[in-house]
């Protein structure tokens, strides 16, 4: 729908529980969010948008370059995010925010590369999201019995279905091979879209530590105070390790 102007309307939502959000925003088919929509909170006050090239911020200001984060829920993050807080330091730039919450790294890297050849981008920040990555079924059970939406980290981190290049990944299989498409498939990515910058984040699990029990370390409670092992899924130290492999 466009208004009189030509410019298109924004659709106007209020903001669901955090595990809805994604529902809300996300268009299944191109696997991208839904552009032109405002989160509002039970005040009216707005919360985020989701501008005309359907990422995450203020609309586009031609007067600027146009710089892109992107990544998954670590990017997309709570309220405006943070990518937005960078304009201050860059002069003449203007930071939008390329996050999805749960995207796994092929997403992210088809999205950002199609995105660069429909728009002049100046800068392309890539933060890699879910990898694919399967846990043995040894080790895949809730800690309470329940198919909460965190218990879903099994089936993100299988290839996604546009991976038509991997092929089916046994019960237990070695992470080695996996990781090797995701360097193939980055080092691709470099290469036609040459004007990305790779940001890497430290992991809270390390070597140092995967050996250790940790769920003396964990906590319960709402999204800003808990703490746990990989959502709902039980905790164990052979778990542990595999994830680090």
């Amino acid at each position: 729908m466009t208004k009189p102007d030509g410019v298109p309307a924004k659709s106007i939502h209020l903001l669901p529980p955090p595990s809805a959000v994604k529902r809300l925003c996300f268009d299944e088919t191109t696997r991208t969010l839904r552009p032109n929509m405002v989160l509002v909170d039970r005040r009216g006050a707005i919360v985020f948008e989701i501008n005309e090239l359907g990422l995450k911020g203020a609309a586009r200001d031609p007067a600027r370059k146009l710089a892109v984060i992107w990544g998954d829920s670590v990017v997309f993050g709570i309220d405006w995010s943070w990518p937005w807080l960078i304009d201050e330091m860059a002069p003449g730039h203007q930071f939008l925010n390329g996050g999805i919450e749960a995207d796994p790294y092929d997403n992210i890297l088809r999205r950002a590369e199609a995105f660069n050849h429909a728009h002049a981008v100046a800068l392309n920040i890539v933060m890699l999201g879910w990898h694919p990555w399967h846990l043995p079924a040894a080790f895949a059970q809730p800690a309470s019995g329940s198919e909460g939406p965190l218990r879903r980290l099994t089936q993100i981190f299988r290839p996604s279905p546009r991976e038509s290049h991997m092929p089916p990944i046994p019960a237990d299989p070695d992470p080695q091979p996996i990781h090797r498409w995701l360097r193939g498939d980055l080092l691709g990515f470099l290469q036609r879209v040459p004007n990305t910058v790779l940001v890497t984040m430290p992991t809270a699990l390390n070597r140092t530590i995967v050996d250790r029990d940790l769920s003396p370390y964990f906590t319960q409670g709402g999204r800003d105070t808990v703490f746990t092992f990989a959502g709902d899924l039980a905790y164990s130290m052979e778990a542990q390790r595999h994830m680090l492999a």
